[in-house]
C-alpha cells in the first residue's frame, strides 16, 4: 500500500518546524493494520544555541497544527501519496529515554547519569563539561574492583573519561532515585580542562 518515504516527509516537515524555531530530529512511520501512526521528534533548533530550551507543549501543538496542515496540502498538491491508509500525527519533544546523539543533548544533561556504549565496552558515569570545540564530553565513572586493581586504586573511587562524541555508539540517561554523589557533582560542574588536570592529578 502505497505511503510516503521517510525523507519525502521530512522534505515537507522540516520547514514548517523551522518556521516555528525547531528542527526535526527524527521522523518515525509506525504501521498498525490500516492505520498508521507518523511520530516526530522535535527540538529547540540548533540555530538557537547550545542553552535553548526544549520547546513547551503549546508550541508544539501549535507546530503540530501547521505540520498536519502542510502534510494535507502536499497530499492534496500530489507532493505525497498516501493512497487509502489513514495516518495519526504525533509531534514530541525528546524523552529521557532518548538516546544522546548531539553535543545539545550532552549538554542539557549535565550532571545525570548515562549509560555509554562504545563498541565492546560499556561504561556508566556522570556528564561532565563539553569540549569548546563540542565534539569530547567528560563523563565521571566509579572503578569497579576490576578497573581498581589494575590501577592499583581503590573501588569506588572516581575516574574521568574525556570521550570523542563520534566513538560513542550509545547513550542514554539513567533515572536516579537518590542524590548525586557530592564529589562527582563537583567534577561534572568543573570545565573541561579543570576534569582533565583532577584527573592527571589523581593518576
Amino acid at each position: 500500500m502505497a505511503f510516503p518515504s521517510k525523507d519525502a516527509l521530512h522534505s515537507v516537515i522540516s520547514p514548517i518546524a523551522q518556521s516555528h524555531g525547531m528542527d526535526v530530529e527524527e521522523v518515525k512511520i509506525n504501521r498498525a493494520g490500516a492505520k498508521s501512526v507518523i511520530a516526530i521528534i522535535v527540538d529547540a533548533a540548533a540555530s538557537a544555541g547550545m542553552d535553548a530550551a526544549t520547546p513547551g507543549l503549546e508550541a508544539v501543538e501549535v507546530a503540530a497544527g501547521d505540520i498536519s496542515t502542510a502534510l494535507d496540502e502536499a497530499e492534496a498538491a500530489g507532493q505525497l501519496v498516501f493512497g487509502a491508509q489513514e495516518y495519526t500525527l504525533e509531534v514530541s519533544t525528546p524523552g529521557v529515554d532518548r538516546p544522546l546523539t548531539t553535543p545539545r543533548h550532552w549538554h542539557r544533561n549535565r550532571g545525570r547519569l548515562v549509560a555509554v556504549t562504545l563498541g565492546d565496552r560499556q561504561l556508566r558515569g556522570r556528564v561532565g563539561a563539553l569540549d569548546s570545540e563540542h565534539t569530547s564530553v567528560i563523563v565521571i565513572s566509579q572503578l569497579s574492583k576490576k578497573e581498581a586493581k589494575k590501577a592499583g586504586r581503590k573501588a569506588g573511587e572516581l575516574d574521568v573519561h574525556a570521550l570523542g562524541l563520534g566513538d560513542i555508539d550509545r547513550a542514554v540517561v539513567e533515572i536516579e532515585f537518590a542524590n548525586a554523589p557530592a564529589a562527582e557533582t563537583q567534577l561534572a560542574d568543573m570545565s573541561y580542562e579543570n576534569a582533565l588536570q583532577w584527573r592527571e592529578d589523581h593518576k
